[in-house]
């Protein structure tokens, strides 16, 4: 999946930050992961459209969790990746799927 290498590398960055606990205790560093990261510079119009988008795949996710408390959203989301992968989706991921509209959240994501 062309997403992959983001979730490795920030992964990794999570990994190998300067330990502070006790012994080699990996940590979350956001300087090391984030600040790196080439996020483009985003309009205002091109921010609100962002950010409505987002409060609608919340809303969407609250609204299906509420109804069904037993979803989560790694659920959701990991079936949603089965099905941009185009793999045959289990019993229980069907579950998940219908529970949680999984069809309504790939849309936005679709290239």
């Amino acid at each position: 999946m062309a997403s992959d290498w983001k979730g490795r590398e920030l992964n990794d960055c999570a990994d190998w930050g300067t330990a502070t606990g006790v012994g080699n205790d990996s940590n979350y560093n956001h300087g090391e992961c984030f600040n790196k990261f080439p996020f483009p510079a985003a309009t205002e119009a091109q921010q609100a459209k962002i950010r409505a988008m987002g409060e609608q795949v919340d809303a969407h996710r609250k609204r299906q969790q509420a109804q069904h408390p037993e979803l989560t959203m790694t659920g959701m989301y990991n079936v949603l990746e089965a099905v941009r992968a185009g793999t045959t989706l289990t019993a229980k991921e069907k579950t998940i799927y219908e529970q949680g509209l999984v069809g309504i959240l790939h849309e936005p994501y679709r290239p």
